[in-house]
């Protein structure tokens, strides 16, 4: 019963001779799937000698075939069998007749685990089911495909619908880069070879591949791509022969050369597999042509060429197939590359049809010889329409006739640092990947529960994240124990703009108690509720703006509140993050905090991908007389139909039932201006347009845009994109670059002008500070009875209660966010005494 309980035997002579007889037959009845250790000990050096091997299938005599014709000096004189080597078995094993050979053909050749079965040299599995039906034999058929000295047989019994073979590893099979099973088959009838990986706890996977009229009685090579299946940790590959035809009669089958290999190219010329455009003379052509240099990593005899045309942001596009994804198992997109001198970057898009162009770039190290090119997509798993792919060679080399050599574009696992690079954006608390601003500081109070950062155990459209947290709260917890989270600098957190907190959490159970809190200043807030669903990813959101300016260091997460668990409860917990309220009335203003944003050109020439903070208004008059509006430049040389600027909100738009959005433009001539919202939470379509021609030249005037036909009750987008003389290319300047402004964008209903506080002739309060910050202080007062304070689009924010007899007024605005504002001061009668605007910083 021992782990290593073992069988000796002291061979007949002096020694066993390795010299001559060096490969070892034994032949084995097992009652289980186990391994047995093959050793040779004894030597007068001391040394000893051992191999372990798998004893698969179980309750079946099998021949097993050891190697070790590389030793060949020392002399061995006892033999060691350790059946079940490692487990307290108490199973009875037979093994007949052990025989030692003399070395022969395949003797030394070391094992490839890519392949399965090559009936040769490369024997590397043991078979199960279908094992009586399976033979050696010498080739039948050396033709084609095909020529190998030794082949499998493999005889289907009559009314076996689903008869199959199946290779037992075991074990889990390493999936991670040789997910591609490939086998070459002489079948008899035209019908399914089904291929199949089973034998995890996981779901089995099948794939059918048809051998049609046209391939009977030839070699042919079968495939199936389990490049989805990585994870899954399968044991077992199966085939089943003719699969679902019940046959009166028995079917003999060929095998051979089974293996996994890495999936083949999407595109490697050899043939050409994806339908590439052929361009034109402004955005580059494309053809198929010899390599122009079969060196170093790339011998292929057939490349891609790309031509730059006139256009520097020529795309060159090609089809994808139907089944293409990104997964988590293959989230990188690989190419070989020979660029011309000067040449620094490659850009590569997945294009899909409800969420638009996906873009990763790569620098160019090696310009002139072939080198690969990696882009980072994993973002992007949960995308399942991409269908075309788009190549942009080079932004900056601008040279028409530039030429560019591709090849071999595949997908592959990981092997870019997906957080190089990355800036700390300090909206997020932790988003346990790139964004961990402080996980020296993540722990729990309790002792008994654990906090570590794991695999997303459940990858879904809702969390496509790598990585999250995993919080476990023992019987032994106490019943408030928490996950405590701090700021990274000490700092508080900054609630003006961002006070929306979001947390993603996946609940063992619907109806645990969650709790999400933010604390460690002057005014604490905490939202209690109940998870909605189990061992779903779900998204709970906390309004923090009444705590805003309260000193709030610490964000902390409560699961089981006020329970403790009779078993281990998990949690997973992931996206921790402060967000943007949802965006509507006045929601860009580019001059408060909450309503400044950045945009970012693109098909926008030597401007391209330039951000555009705020500037001076140039004219304030009209319509418009803020301090600070946007600006685009249009490049002399940009895209002459869709050259604009775009913005990533932060936050949902809210139109509140008001399908429009109005815009202020100054514009230097007359054309028009076309919006696009994009990101929609809730995968809703993209929409293009509509476009609003302009009617005044280098003066304010507000534009509105029915968005009637778009689903903004539910499509809750949260990317504007604006092009200015959309699809007007006699618009375009490509003469000089060309300025248009922009401002007050108004989402739904609203306006960023508080109407009616200054349309009265009423006198001005005497204010200081201004800009004020924490408190704004009203000078020589009259008899008030009431102050209220508004917001641009004439909201109250705050309202104070005066006494008539104070001469001078204290406001606290500390939590105000930052932006302008307008006083009111009113009599006990309810009329309008006095106003000012005022600038809180």
């Amino acid at each position: 019963y021992n782990g290593y309980s073992f069988l000796w035997a002291v061979h007949t002579t002096d020694s066993f001779d390795l010299s001559v007889n060096n490969k070892f037959k034994i032949q084995i009845y097992s009652p289980i799937q186990t391994e047995l250790i093959f050793k040779l000990e004894g030597a007068s050096n001391g040394a000893a000698l051992e191999k372990r091997i798998r004893i698969s299938p179980a309750k079946k005599w099998v021949e097993y075939t050891l190697d070790f014709s590389s030793v060949k000096t020392v002399s061995y004189k006892k033999l060691d069998l350790f059946f079940a080597p490692g487990t307290a078995s108490s199973d009875t094993f037979y093994f007949g007749r052990i025989a030692a050979f003399p070395a022969d053909a395949c003797s030394g050749v070391a094992a490839n685990a890519q392949i399965i079965d090559d009936f040769e040299c490369q024997r590397n599995t043991a078979y199960d089911n279908g094992s009586d039906s399976l033979s050696v034999v010498a080739n039948p058929f050396k033709t084609g495909i095909n020529t190998s000295a030794f082949v499998g047989k493999y005889n289907k019994p009559a009314h076996q619908a689903y008869d199959a073979l199946v290779a037992d590893y075991a074990a889990p099979i390493d999936l991670s880069k040789n997910n591609y099973l490939t086998a070459q088959i002489y079948s008899p009838v035209a019908g399914t070879i089904l291929g199949k990986l089973e034998g995890s706890t996981g779901p089995s996977k099948e794939i059918p591949f048809v051998i049609t009229p046209a391939n009977v009685n030839k070699w042919v090579q079968v495939s199936y791509d389990f490049s989805k299946e990585a994870t899954v940790n399968h044991s077992r590959v199966v085939f089943f022969f003719d699969a679902g035809h019940d046959t009166s009669a028995p079917l003999t089958f060929y095998i051979d050369n089974i293996m996994f290999s890495p999936a083949p190219a999407l595109e490697d010329f050899d043939p050409t597999r994806l339908t590439w455009g052929a361009g034109d003379v402004v955005n580059g052509t494309f053809s198929v042509v010899a390599n122009p240099s079969p060196t170093g990593i790339n011998t292929s005899p057939n490349v891609g060429q790309y031509v730059k045309g006139s256009a520097p942001l020529g795309v060159l596009s090609g089809s994808l197939p139907a089944n293409f994804s990104v997964t988590s198992q293959a989230p990188q997109m690989n190419v070989q590359v020979l660029a011309p001198a000067g040449a620094k970057t490659v850009t590569m898009q997945l294009v899909s049809t409800l969420q638009g162009n996906k873009t990763a770039d790569a620098p160019i190290t090696s310009a002139g010889t072939w080198e690969t090119l990696s882009f980072d997509f994993s973002s992007y798993t949960n995308i399942t329409d991409f269908s075309q792919i788009n190549f942009i060679f080079d932004k900056t080399l601008t040279a028409s006739g530039a030429k560019f050599y591709f090849d071999n574009i595949r997908q592959s696992t990981s092997t870019l640092n997906p957080c190089k690079g990355t800036v700390a954006d300090l909206t997020y608390v932790s988003d346990f990947e790139c964004q961990q601003n402080d996980t020296a500081k993540l722990l729990t109070q309790d002792a008994n529960s654990s906090l570590t950062i794991v695999p997303n155990p459940v990858k879904s459209p809702a969390n496509s994240s790598d990585k999250v947290a995993r919080y476990v709260k023992t019987p032994k917890s106490g019943q408030y124990d928490a996950i405590i989270i701090p700021t990274p600098t000490g700092a508080p957190y900054d609630l003006s703009v961002y006070n929306q907190l979001s947390v993603m959490i996946w609940s063992p159970a619907k109806g645990n108690p969650i709790g999400i809190k933010i604390e460690g200043g002057t005014q604490s807030l905490e939202k209690d509720t109940t998870s909605s669903s189990a061992g779903t990813w779900q998204e709970y959101v906390v309004d923090l703006s009444k705590v805003a300016g309260k000193g709030n260091k610490t964000v902390t997460l409560f699961g089981d509140l006020g329970l403790v668990p009779t078993s281990n409860d998990t949690f997973y917990i992931d996206n921790v993050r402060f967000k943007r309220a949802a965006i509507s009335g006045c929601g860009l203003n580019f001059e408060s905090a909450g309503g400044s944003y950045t945009f970012t050109t693109f098909a926008n020439g030597s401007l391209d991908a330039k951000t555009n903070p705020p500037v001076a208004n140039p004219s304030k008059t009209g319509v418009d007389t803020s301090a600070t509006v946007s600006a685009f430049t249009r490049a002399k040389d940009g895209d002459p139909n869709f050259a604009g600027e775009t913005v990533e909100l932060g936050a949902p738009l809210n139109f509140k039932g008001s399908k429009t959005i109005t815009m202020k433009v100054y514009m230097p001539k007359i054309g028009n201006v076309s919006i696009k919202l994009e990101h929609s939470l809730t995968g809703a379509p993209v929409h293009d347009g509509p476009s609003v021609a302009n009617t005044k030249i280098n003066t304010w005037e507000q534009l509105t845009f029915d968005l009637s036909s778009y689903p903004i009750d539910t499509g809750q987008y949260s990317k504007l994109t604006i092009f200015f003389d959309f699809f007007i290319p006699t618009k375009r300047d490509s003469t000089k670059d060309v300025t248009y402004y922009f401002d007050d964008i108004v989402v739904g209903a609203g306006s960023c002008t508080a109407s009616g506080l200054f349309e009265v002739n009423v006198e001005k309060l005497s204010i200081y500070p201004n800009p004020a910050y924490n408190e704004l202080t009203i000078d020589a007062a009259k008899g008030f009875d009431k102050v209220v304070i508004f917001n641009r689009i004439g909201q109250a924010v705050k309202t104070f209660s005066t006494s008539v007899l104070d001469t001078e007024i204290h406001l606290n605005v500390g939590d105000l966010q930052q932006g302008m504002y307008f006083l009111a001061a009113y009599k006990k009668d309810g009329s309008l005494a006095a106003n000012a605007k005022f600038l809180k910083e």
